[in-house]
């Protein structure tokens, strides 16, 4: 009996086996300071096995990041509700920034991310087009159908709401900024609600 995808059960679960350890030990280590043995230990299988999977280390790297991507663009609000208020629906994405400032697992996929951008532009440009990309539309769709907000520039408005909170994650915990001037952001998300409302 085979899935849908026409990939055995059994094989399937020991692909996400092996997904799982290489995601704790690609975030933790980089993609330099991980090798094939930490990843077998980690993931509970012999080396051969993780190579029978994914081919080599670049093909199982970019398996994981594929992963982490595809799982946190299902968080985005997308499609948002044209019957939302401005205010839920900016609160709405700010919280979700929130919630992934304070998730470890997530700072560790960006900081992976940016450093191995330039070995794997592919990657980092999956990355952008599934999760940063689809944040931007999904706020231009809303200010377009919304133009009592009297937003002259829908497209400039997602891009300085969506780019403040993601400068902010990385100005603040992968920069350590925090230690120096530390911010909530809560009040930079409160602040820009306000300067795109006109109130």
């Amino acid at each position: 009996m085979t899935t849908e995808t026409g990939i055995l059960p059994g094989t399937q679960a020991k692909r996400q086996q092996i997904l799982e350890g290489a995601i704790a030990t690609f975030l933790q280590h980089g993609y330099e300071g991980t090798g094939m043995n930490q990843v077998a230990d980690a993931s509970g299988v012999t080396k051969q096995t993780i190579y029978s999977h994914f081919g080599d280390k670049e093909g199982l790297f970019t398996a994981i990041i594929e992963e982490l991507t595809e799982f946190h663009a299902q968080e985005l609000p997308c499609p948002i509700s044209p019957n939302d208020s401005p205010g839920q629906v900016l609160r709405s994405l700010g919280q979700r920034f929130l919630r992934r400032q304070k998730d470890p697992r997530y700072l560790a996929l960006l900081r992976v991310m940016i450093g191995e951008s330039e070995r794997f532009p592919e990657l980092a440009r999956l990355f952008s087009r599934k999760v940063i990309a689809r944040a931007m539309e999904a706020f231009q769709t809303y200010f377009k159908q919304h133009p009592e907000l009297g937003i002259e520039d829908p497209d400039l408005t997602a891009r300085v709401f969506v780019g403040s909170l993601v400068n902010f994650i990385v100005q603040q915990e992968l920069l350590y900024y925090k230690e120096i001037a530390p911010f909530e952001m809560e009040r930079l998300v409160d602040y820009l609600i306000k300067l795109i409302l006109k109130q």
